[in-house]
């Protein structure tokens, strides 16, 4: 009866454990998803595609700085290649390919996603107060579909994807060739830094947005349209 007892109390204390290591993956691992203004979120077959490409890129985390690093897994496959001169820092700028689907996947090096939600969300609601108009310029914002972290080697991880923006409709901001168009996009740029840092000092906001540079940003020559990128955030 007594050894009856003690084996129901490591069951238990087993069952315990095992929930305590769940709880804690759960939160070490999450999707944070977010859908375009105006665009249709994510389908279920493409959420399945990102997760699938994100194992193979974790799986691969040493390879990624390989200038010809590629991976498939199915007919999954994932490589280097920005939209771009601009090959970005941290870990790596990929191309995630499954058929006819392209997405872009940042790799960066933290715990971002919660910062990086907040950091869009101000850019957001300031080019809203503007009306996505900077001078000649619309304005607009490429917005992360995923954002996804985890801990490697007990660092953490924040995983950005993106839909893919092609080379034969926009140009990154430091490829512009014609030196007039260059400038004007440059000061631009400028402009909806120095705007966005004055609001967050006049609302005494607790988080600071950066890298909105000319390397972060793509321009549409068709519509005259400057598309914000790879928004980052960090708390003040």
């Amino acid at each position: 009866m007594l050894s009856k007892f003690f084996r129901t109390i490591s069951r238990a204390r087993d069952s315990g454990r095992a929930l305590l290591r769940n709880l804690r993956a759960e939160r070490r691992e999450r999707f944070l998803t977010y859908e375009k203004s105006r665009a249709m979120p994510y389908t279920e077959n493409q959420k399945h595609t990102i997760r699938k490409a994100i194992s193979l890129i974790r799986k691969n985390l040493k390879r990624l700085k390989d200038y010809e690093f590629e991976a498939k897994s199915g007919d999954i496959k994932i490589y280097n290649y920005v939209t771009g001169s601009y090959k970005g820092v941290n870990f790596g700028a990929l191309t995630v390919e499954h058929g006819n689907e392209r997405f872009f996947v940042k790799v960066q090096g933290g715990k971002k996603a919660g910062k990086i939600h907040e950091g869009l969300s101000v850019v957001r609601s300031h080019l809203k107060s503007v009306r996505n108009k900077i001078g000649d310029f619309n304005v607009e914002i490429i917005e992360p579909r995923e954002l996804y972290e985890t801990f490697e080697d007990k660092r953490p991880i924040t995983y950005l994807v993106s839909d893919f923006v092609n080379r034969n409709e926009a140009l990154q901001g430091i490829d512009i060739k014609d030196k007039n168009l260059h400038k004007r996009v440059q000061e631009a740029v400028w402009e909806i830094d120095s705007q966005i840092r004055k609001r967050m000092n006049e609302d005494d906001l607790n988080v600071s947005v950066h890298e909105i540079t000319l390397q972060n940003v793509f321009y549409l020559p068709a519509t005259k349209t400057i598309l914000l990128f790879d928004i980052q955030a960090m708390p003040t």
